[in-house]
């Protein structure tokens, strides 16, 4: 357990940093406001992805690991903006800044199920012909 806080330690706290920036955005729409909150953002995201591709690859040996998260993040960059749209048709701007905040604590829950299975599955096994 002390392993898994220590790997997620960083990223989660990063990515609380990154949420608290966002914050703002929720309270008036301006674009100086949305101009500072895209380049916050950008900055966590340079910083958080080469370590979650780096945790990954300790995970996963082969590689495919970080190949199908580079794919999936295409895939959300380009899902997010079509929910986004869907939402906005249906409901006010506040709710996708929810629904992104609501996706970010997922992917940091599957991240730690991910790494609690990854320490589970690296411990060596007793054989018991001792």
């Amino acid at each position: 357990m002390r392993r898994l806080v220590s790997t997620v330690r960083q990223p989660a706290l990063l990515e609380l940093a990154c949420a608290s920036l966002r914050l703002p955005v929720l309270n008036s729409f301006a674009w100086h406001v949305f101009f500072i909150d895209v380049i916050g953002f950008m900055v966590c995201w340079i910083f958080a992805v080469p370590y979650f591709f780096g945790v990954l690859a300790a995970m996963d040996k082969s590689g495919r690991l970080v190949a199908f998260s580079a794919a999936m993040q295409t895939s959300g960059l380009a899902l997010g903006q079509a929910l986004s749209a869907f939402i906005l048709g249906r409901a006010a701007y506040a709710v996708t800044v929810y629904a992104g905040i609501s996706f970010g604590v997922f992917a940091l829950l599957v991240t730690l199920a991910a790494v609690r299975l990854d320490i589970r599955n690296s411990r060596p096994q007793s054989s018991g012909d001792e």
